[in-house]
């Protein structure tokens, strides 16, 4: 899978995400109440006590008690139990504290507990536990307990436990417990435990505990344990535990235990333990524990436990234990343990031990190389062991072979033929030992 294929993936489940929360936004973010500013409200009521306190029947503007009424208009504070048969009418700046039950409660600000048949809804803020059969719509900030059956929408931050039958909604930010049966968005940060049945989608940071059927997306940084039936998908850093059965892609730096079942894809550096059913890319460092099924692929230095069904590539040094199934591959140096069953090629340097099924390839080898048909280096330090020893500049060191040869030898040729260029025209080609020390 190439660098174009991973984006387009990645391109197509972060579009999917944001057109689905966008869906659902607008479906929450309905108009309950009509604009009814215009409306003559009447203030009549029975009322039994004083100072605007005790028991009334009718539209009080103002009580602290028990209140019943058909439906609210023009209202300004109520404080204790206030219960609405019917639809309210919009009611600027008020202010229900305490317990309010109904259709529909609506206020400027609920305060308390409020249990609204179809719903519950504050034009500014809704504090306390909330229950709508519907939803909980807040024109500001949503905080404590809110439970809308179809969904829970904030226009600010919303904070505490929510939970939306289709969706958890907020322009602001989610801090708490965030559940929607098919998505849960934010506009803003979100922390804490998100849940989504198709995706957990974010404009700004996401925090804690995510787990989306489909999807988790954020636009900022991505922190904690994100768990993405799809794909995992950060446009900034990524840093924790991030599980998916596609892919996991960050644009920027991506940090922790990070598992794919096809690609895991990083911008930026990536680091920690990171295994990709197929692939794992990074267009900056790979460092740690890195495990792929056909390709392990570094544009910098690839460094740690690195292991590849088909290869290792680097455009950097690949440093530390590195098995490719097929190749070991690096436009700079490798060091440590190599590993191939086709060839370990470096355009620069390789000091390690090697092990290469078919052909081993750098412009200088240090240490211990044992290689099945072809080794083919500038200048060797160390130990050789092939059929075909090619050491087209200078051997310093021991050369075990069928073939041996090297412009200019310092150390020993041991193999049925051995050619030494710097030796005298007697000595140049012998056999099974040849040898030149100055």
């Amino acid at each position: 899978m190439d660098n174009g294929e991973i984006k387009m993936k990645k391109s197509t489940v972060f579009i999917f995400a944001l057109l689905f929360s966008s869906s659902i936004y607008a479906q929450t973010k309905m108009p309950f109440f009509d604009d009814s500013s215009a409306v003559q409200c009447s203030h009549s009521s029975l009322d039994l006590g004083s100072n605007n306190s005790g028991l009334s029947f009718g539209n009080s503007q103002t009580w602290s008690g028990i209140r019943f009424n058909v439906s609210d208009c023009g209202i300004e504070e109520i404080k204790g139990i206030n219960i609405t048969l019917w639809k309210p009418e919009r009611s600027p700046g008020s202010k229900i504290s305490g317990i309010a039950i109904g259709l529909a409660p609506f206020a400027g600000t609920l305060q308390g507990l409020s249990l609204g048949i179809a719903a519950s809804v504050a034009e500014e803020n809704i504090r306390g536990i909330n229950l709508g059969g519907l939803a909980v719509v807040s024109g500001g900030n949503a905080e404590g307990l809110n439970l809308g059956g179809l969904a829970t929408v904030s226009q600010g931050n919303l904070r505490g436990i929510n939970f939306g039958g289709l969706a958890s909604v907020s322009e602001g930010s989610q801090q708490g417990i965030n559940l929607g049966g098919l998505a849960t968005v934010s506009e803003g940060e979100m922390t804490g435990i998100c849940l989504g049945g198709l995706a957990v989608v974010s404009q700004k940071s996401l925090t804690g505990i995510k787990v989306g059927g489909l999807a988790v997306v954020s636009q900022g940084e991505m922190t904690g344990i994100s768990l993405g039936g799809i794909a995992v998908v950060s446009q900034k850093d990524l840093t924790g535990i991030d599980l998916s059965t596609i892919a996991v892609v960050s644009q920027g730096k991506m940090t922790g235990i990070n598992l794919s079942g096809v690609a895991l894809v990083a911008e930026n550096n990536l680091t920690g333990i990171n295994a990709g059913g197929l692939a794992v890319v990074s267009e900056g460092k790979t460092l740690g524990v890195n495990l792929a099924g056909l390709a392990v692929v570094s544009q910098q230095e690839l460094t740690g436990i690195n292991l590849a069904g088909i290869a290792l590539v680097s455009q950097g040094d690949i440093l530390g234990f590195n098995l490719g199934g097929l190749a070991v591959v690096s436009q700079e140096d490798i060091q440590g343990f190599n590993a191939a069953v086709a060839g370990v090629v470096s355009k620069s340097n390789i000091n390690a031990l090697n092990l290469a099924g078919f052909k081993t390839e750098a412009d200088e080898f240090d240490w211990l190389n044992v290689t099945g048909c072809w080794t083919k280096v500038n200048i060797l330090r160390g130990v050789s062991i092939s059929l075909y020893n090619d050491i087209q500049d200078s051997q310093y060191g021991l050369s075990i072979g069928i073939f041996n040869f090297t412009e200019n030898l310092h150390g020993i040729q041991l193999g049925l033929i051995n050619f030494a260029d710097n030796n005298s025209w007697i000595t140049k080609i012998l056999p099974l030992i040849n040898a030149h020390f100055d």
